[in-house]
Parts: structure tokens; C-alpha cells; sequence
């Protein structure tokens, strides 16, 4: 009689960040730590996601009702199988909820400005655009922050005049702004809040258990995506240096 081997099936495992599997890989977090952070980060994309539905003024049950029927539409845009993997996505920004209501074609509400009595209401199409202020009230230019010295609300910041491209906004103390002619002073404006801006960090400590763990942890909890992070030992002071 042939003898036929039995292979247990795989059990389907909770979708999960790869920046996780990455820090299980290198001997920084074990399982459980992962999978707490996980969850986290399943927590934070679906709240981030409903709060863009709620702005639109569709509850959560309707929103996730109209996610699941677009389930074929999410896994090829996004390549995302689950909703799980979908808010894990979110979670690190990699696609904005705005881009999922887009997906469905969710018209979104235009925001109302406030109108004090006796003034009219003048609306700028880049208001929204645009977070820095050029000087003389001109708009309609295209904006963009360079990505060599990734400035950010409370930089003091310079704008660089490109040839056909607008104006980039450098730090003032980035090496790659010289002074000339083709520079303008700008000013962040007042009151920014929703943007997401990329930021390089570096993290000394002493080394200890969990450390990278409770750092990942600290980032979660202020719903802050890490895209990428290193670890090393520093010898010579029994530390560690982390890039985030």
C-alpha cells in the first residue's frame, strides 16, 4: 500500500509590518513583541481611515461595508489581500487615506472657511497646497521641500527659484543653498497641522534589553510611521546609536 505523507495546512498568519519581520530577522524584537506592535499599527491605519470617512460624513460600518466591496479594486491598486493589510499600509502612510476614498470614489466634502462679519471670503486654490508663505502675497507657484536638508515647521527656511519647476524649500543652513540672486526669503504658515513631513533621527541610549522594542513602541503609540531603522553597538561607552 502507498503511503501518502500529510502536510499540515498553513494557518493563515495576521498580516504585519515589514519593518517588523525586519527587526525579528535581526535579532531586535521577538514574535510577541512584534505582534503587539502590529496590532498597534492595524489600530492606527483603521483609525486614521475611519477619521477619513467620518470627515465625509460615512460611520464606520458603511466605510468598511464599501471596503470590503472593493476588496479586488484595494488588493490591485494597493496590494493589499485583507483590510488588516490595508490599515497595516496606512499605518506607514504608503497609501494617505485620502487615496483610498479616492479609490472609491468618495466625492470629498470642500471645507468651509470661516467668514467674519462684513469680510468676504477669498478662496486660494493652493491654501492647502502649499505650507510656506512667499513674500509679497504671490501664489499660484508650484512649491516643493528639497529632499538634501528635508526641512520642516519651525526650520528657518530659504526658497531656492528653479527654471520651470517653482520654488524649493531648503533649509537656511543647508550646504547646498549659495547665496544669489535666485533665492527668496519664505516663512512657514501659521497653523499647520495634517502634513506628514520625512525626518531623519538619531537615537543614542545606553544598551539594554527591549530598547529597540521600546522605541518602536514610543513611535506607535504617537501614531508615527518608521519606514527604516538601524541599530549599533558603540563599544566604547557600552551604547547604542539607532537611525530612524
Amino acid at each position: 500500500m502507498d503511503s501518502t505523507e500529510h502536510v499540515p495546512a498553513q494557518q493563515a498568519s495576521t498580516p504585519r509590518d515589514p519593518l517588523l519581520d525586519l527587526a525579528i530577522n535581526d535579532g531586535l524584537l521577538d514574535s510577541a513583541q512584534a505582534e503587539e506592535l502590529n496590532d498597534e499599527h492595524i489600530r492606527s491605519g483603521k483609525q486614521s481611515l475611519m477619521d477619513a470617512f467620518k470627515a465625509q460624513g460615512i460611520e464606520e460600518g458603511e466605510a468598511v461595508k464599501l471596503l470590503e466591496a472593493a476588496s479586488n479594486q484595494i488588493e490591485n491598486e494597493f496590494h493589499c489581500e485583507t483590510l488588516d493589510d490595508l490599515y497595516v499600509a496606512l499605518h506607514g502612510k504608503n497609501p494617505a487615506p485620502g487615496a483610498v476614498l479616492d479609490l472609491l470614489k468618495i466625492k470629498r466634502r470642500p471645507s468651509t472657511p470661516k467668514v467674519m462679519p462684513g469680510k468676504k471670503a477669498k478662496i486660494n486654490a493652493n491654501e492647502d497646497k502649499n505650507p510656506v508663505v512667499v513674500p509679497g502675497g504671490v501664489t499660484g507657484l508650484a512649491i516643493s521641500l528639497s529632499q538634501c536638508c528635508c526641512p520642516v515647521p519651525g526650520d528657518d527656511i530659504v526658497g531656492y527659484i528653479t527654471r520651470g519647476k517653482g520654488i524649493t524649500v531648503h533649509r537656511k543652513e543647508c550646504p547646498n543653498v549659495r547665496s544669489g540672486q535666485r533665492l527668496v526669503d519664505l516663512r512657514w504658515k501659521e497653523g499647520i497641522s495634517g502634513n506628514v513631513y520625512p525626518v531623519e533621527l538619531q537615537v543614542t541610549a545606553s544598551d539594554r534589553p527591549n530598547l529597540v522594542s521600546d522605541v518602536l513602541v514610543a513611535f506607535a503609540a504617537k501614531s508615527i510611521a518608521v519606514r527604516d531603522l538601524h541599530a549599533k553597538l558603540l563599544p566604547e561607552n557600552n551604547g547604542v546609536l539607532i537611525e530612524i
